[in-house]
């Protein structure tokens, strides 16, 4: 039902994309390549929906891929305490879609110096997607931050930190 819905909705975008792209060189009163004009105008209409999230997801790929990251101190083996610290999210600029990053700090509790830095992002993509109901979110964690967590061991430091 949910396929048929979308391939009406689909559908009725084609008609409105036609429409349009008919309507607006007569709205400009163009006389000359009113056909080319339509013609050129067509795809682009017909993409307007879903533009902001072909090129924001692009953006948050890219996004990921520089900053998705874990920064780890070169003196992490001398921990044996740590507490975590979560930042707070923070809206990403300049972007076509809203993009989150988080981060989150370990603390060593003997120095009060931060050896660890998980930074990552979320977002649940364009206009479309997130008013369709159909929102599915995103998130891109860095690419070794299962194997970095497991040779620091953080769950042990953690648990060596709340005990105090």
């Amino acid at each position: 039902m949910i396929g048929l819905s979308i391939l009406g909705a689909l559908g009725i975008w084609l008609i409105v994309a036609i429409f349009f792209s008919k309507k607006i060189p007569q709205w400009l009163g163009l006389v000359k390549n009113k056909v080319v004009m339509s013609v050129v105008l067509f795809p682009l209409i017909v993409v307007t929906p879903i533009a902001d999230d072909l090129i924001g997801m692009w953006q948050f790929r890219q996004l990921c891929k520089k900053d998705a990251v874990i920064t780890l101190s070169p003196d992490w083996e001398s921990v044996r305490k740590a507490i975590r610290i979560d930042l707070p999210r923070i809206e990403s600029k300049n972007t076509m879609i809203r993009i989150y990053g988080h981060a989150v700090q370990y603390k060593d509790v003997e120095t009060g110096r931060i050896f660890l830095t998980s930074q990552w992002f979320a977002t649940s993509g364009g206009f479309l997607r997130r008013h369709s109901g159909l929102v599915n979110p995103e998130q891109c964690l860095p690419k070794n931050k299962t194997e970095i967590y497991k040779t620091v061991d953080i769950d042990r430091l953690i648990k060596n930190g709340d005990s105090k």
